[in-house]
């Protein structure tokens, strides 16, 4: 966050996409790809108390 608030200014609600590269599930054993109706969820923000 750091880095990219001296390129652009972060407002509150702004999203900082960030992701693995392609090929890391398949580099996985076993092998794990996202299939239909996957989901994710942010992790907790009890830290941020």
């Amino acid at each position: 966050m750091s880095y990219i608030s001296t390129i652009i200014t972060l407002n509150p609600g702004d999203v900082i996409a960030t992701g693995t590269p392609g090929g890391v599930g398949h580099a996985q054993n076993p092998k794990r790809y996202l299939q239909e109706a996957s989901s994710w969820s942010p992790p907790s923000r009890d830290w941020a108390s």
